[in-house]
């Protein structure tokens, strides 16, 4: 069984949105403490009961962040940058990013216009680009920067959405479902469980044969293998609970 799973609100919790019960120190930045994990969810996946692939939106610098506690799951792959990127045992995979940069070629003008917006409204160091693949920006008002984005780059077929404080811009074609598709036409298909919390999940819970989500993002997923947690406890650790569940179902 592989779990492939978003890291963010998922598995990895910000210091802004400390988790509850005890939890270990995931990541750090400039020695600061930024992100934490329930040490429930921790020890399930140090045990390495399933094939833990992490499909994130990070960029590698900021996936290399969490390398310790990613190593400790025993993570070969993982695909950044919404699938764009796969990183094999801690290294950029370049042909897969050469891939994905000449099929998304036809919009690297679209990404442009999209980052020349962002650095008009936003201070240049909250703008970051992944070239030919992504580029996004961080800022209070979310909500105007995605509404302004979208005016900007209209009619380029751009995916543009917001996720957090961030506004992100990729090719239709980099998506974590498709990332995750590409990946089983590599190295074989088996049975896949997915998780996530958000708009950037949504094709990758389409595409696994099982997805796990929050109540708020079961009205956007087609995918009736579904589990969803109901309330407010601790996705990550009812994320676990499916996994062991399935496990004990001899998946």
């Amino acid at each position: 069984m592989v779990f492939f799973t978003d890291l963010d609100n998922t598995l990895v919790y910000s210091h802004r949105r400390m988790p509850p019960g005890e939890v270990i120190l995931a990541e750090t930045i400039d020695g600061r403490a930024q992100g934490y994990m329930t040490k429930k969810s921790h020890d399930f996946l140090t045990s390495r009961a399933v094939r833990t692939v992490p499909v994130t939106l990070r960029t590698p610098a900021q996936y290399l962040r969490l390398s310790e506690v990613i190593e400790s799951f025993g993570c070969r792959l993982a695909l950044l940058c919404g699938g764009g990127v796969l990183f094999l045992d801690g290294r950029e995979d370049k042909a897969w990013t050469d891939e994905t940069r000449e099929a998304a070629k036809g919009h690297f003008h679209a990404l442009r216009e999209a980052e020349n917006f962002f650095c008009s409204f936003c201070p240049k160091d909250k703008v970051h680009s992944v070239e030919g693949i992504m580029v996004y920006a961080a800022a209070e008002d979310v909500q105007t920067l995605e509404g302004g984005v979208s005016r900007a780059v209209e009619g380029s077929h751009l995916t543009v959405f917001a996720d957090g404080r961030k506004v992100y811009c990729l090719p239709p074609m980099v998506s974590k479902g498709e990332g995750i598709r590409r990946l089983a036409a590599r190295t074989g298909s088996c049975f896949s469980v997915a998780a996530g919390d958000g708009f950037p999940d949504v094709s990758m819970l389409e595409t696994a044969d099982l997805a796990v989500m929050p109540e708020s993002l079961a009205g956007f997923v087609r995918n009736p293998q579904r589990k969803v947690m109901s309330g407010n406890g601790c996705f990550a650790d009812f994320v676990c609970g499916v996994l062991r569940d399935m496990l004990q179902m001899g998946y």
